[in-house]
């Protein structure tokens, strides 16, 4: 969990998100879904973090902290979804690959979710 500080969180190379909000967690993703992290974290400034040796434990005994993940998983959920319903409505007439929208919104919201597997086609997990 951040203390201090701020950080860039990036995938395949891309920013996608800047944190510098004191207590919120980092890797909570990986470590609930059991899988190796899908993105890389940076200090971009100074920074203090408390390291939580075992996660889910931690999350297990501290229902508040489970609550206040759960709470920033759910508006990260609640923007992209939003973000995809904003694309979909802007381009309804577009056609091509944006056709897909209603299948990646409801994929999203409401599919069933394969259990996370280490690494990727692209990328395989060296360690399996």
């Amino acid at each position: 969990m951040t203390i201090d500080g701020a950080f860039d969180v990036s995938r395949a190379g891309d920013r996608i998100s800047v944190i510098s909000e004191q207590g919120v967690a980092l890797g909570e993703v990986s470590v609930l879904l059991g899988s190796v992290p899908g993105a890389t974290v940076v200090a971009t400034t100074s920074a203090r973090v408390h390291v939580i040796d075992d996660p889910i434990a931690f999350m297990s005994q501290d229902p508040g902290a489970l609550i206040e993940i759960a709470r920033t998983l759910a508006g990260r959920l609640d923007r992209l979804t939003g973000y995809l319903t904003d694309v979909k409505q802007q381009y309804a007439d577009a056609g091509g690959h944006l056709e897909l929208m209603d299948e990646v919104l409801a994929e999203l919201a409401f599919g069933e979710q394969p259990k996370a597997e280490p690494g990727s086609r692209r990328e395989p997990d060296p360690y399996y």
